[in-house]
């Protein structure tokens, strides 16, 4: 789903101080993503347990950081059996950056008429940079082995993979993974170029 959520976007606030995060348009593309650059943090997920919304601590949005915290919405949305329309407007200001808040403020209406699942690809289209997703999809393909043991780099070529779920770089099990009959016998992988 697609919203036009830029009158107000950050790309047209004054430049902010040196230390503090900022955002801008991605200079490769006409699409308006916008991307959080912070000087020397990521963004990292955070929850007292599953029954208290997550938060999402101020720092550059990395599509796991993303990932997480969408997984961890979903984890409260079950333990407190949370409505559907109610959901957006439950984890939202979870999102710590100030940034981030203001775009929601700005946009605070439209943005909570939409599933949670509509939400997080608008957060996701808005925020990670344009190619991301083929990054991600480049990066599982160019994987080798190396020194790690087959299990060790198999789990995080499908850890990757988990990060490209409803898009369309998802590689999909019959074409990731050639199934063995004998469940003692090892998986063969094979790359889809």
């Amino acid at each position: 789903m697609t919203l036009d959520l830029l009158p107000n976007s950050p790309s047209q606030t004054a430049a902010p101080t040196m230390h503090t995060p900022t955002s801008f348009k991605s200079s490769d593309s006409d699409n308006d993503t916008h991307i959080m650059a912070s000087t020397n943090k990521t963004v990292r997920v955070e929850q007292a347990s599953a029954s208290k919304p997550p938060f999402l601590i101020t720092g550059q949005i990395m599509p796991e950081a993303l990932q997480g915290w969408e997984m961890s919405c979903m984890q409260f949305f079950l333990h407190k059996e949370v409505k559907d329309d109610e959901k957006v407007k439950k984890v939202a200001w979870g999102m710590q950056d100030t940034i981030i808040q203001d775009w929601y403020l700005n946009n605070q209406e439209e943005l909570e008429e939409l599933s949670f699942r509509e939400f997080i690809a608008v957060v996701h289209n808005y925020w990670l940079p344009t190619d991301w997703a083929d990054a991600v999809h480049r990066k599982i393909l160019a994987s080798v082995q190396g020194s790690h043991s087959f299990s060790e780099w198999a789990i995080d070529i499908q850890s990757q993979n988990t990060l490209l779920h409803d898009t369309i770089s998802h590689l999909s099990d019959p074409a990731f993974i050639i199934p063995k009959a004998d469940p003692t016998v090892l998986a063969c992988w094979v790359n889809d170029f």
